[in-house]
């Protein structure tokens, strides 16, 4: 997979995850402690998270490493 095709595909599905929680971006910062202009980023496919800011995210949204970038 390209790093490419992998940025636009979490930032995808982490804007999903986020819509089907009824989560903002806000909130999801406050949970995790990454900013919310970080994961405005992730978001627009122009920055891909650490290890630790995908663990992170998996436990605010309850979901598997999967659903983030499948």
């Amino acid at each position: 997979m390209d790093e490419y095709k992998l940025l636009h595909d979490f930032g995808r599905n982490l804007k999903a995850l986020l819509t089907d929680a009824r989560m903002s971006q806000k909130e999801l910062s406050k949970l995790t402690g990454i900013s919310e202009s970080t994961i405005s980023r992730y978001i627009a496919g122009e920055m891909m998270p650490t290890l630790k800011s995908i663990a992170n995210i998996m436990e605010a949204l309850d979901c598997d490493y999967e659903d983030l970038v499948d």
